[in-house]
């Protein structure tokens, strides 16, 4: 079994990414029965929970945070167009755009 370090979801042995979250596992081991058979057997996926990839753990939280970023970055643009100070603009877009990236949403 590989542990995700991603989420911690037990992996098989055969597998290179996580069946959960989909992370990229790190053994790279390969064993002598996935190269001699050329797959995985599917008694290496008993017991596994699949689930598809919209309702992975944190997918709407990243959903709410994208748009709180969408909206803060909106009501700069609002409040610069009606006070006519452009400082704000020049100062809240980028800085919403730095975090947004930074926190990979």
């Amino acid at each position: 079994m590989i542990i995700c370090t991603k989420c911690g979801f037990p992996n098989p042995d055969d597998t290179r990414t996580c069946t959960d979250c989909g992370n990229k596992l790190q053994s790279g081991r390969q064993s002598h029965e996935e190269t001699s058979e050329g797959g995985l057997r599917p008694a290496d996926f008993e017991g596994l929970r699949l689930r598809p990839p919209a309702f992975r753990r944190g997918a709407v939280g990243k959903c709410f945070e994208a748009w709180g970023y969408a909206l803060a970055a909106v009501a700069v643009a609002v409040y610069a167009v009606l006070t006519a100070d452009l400082l704000p603009a020049w100062v809240g877009l980028p800085v919403i755009a730095l975090v947004a990236y930074l926190r990979k949403v």
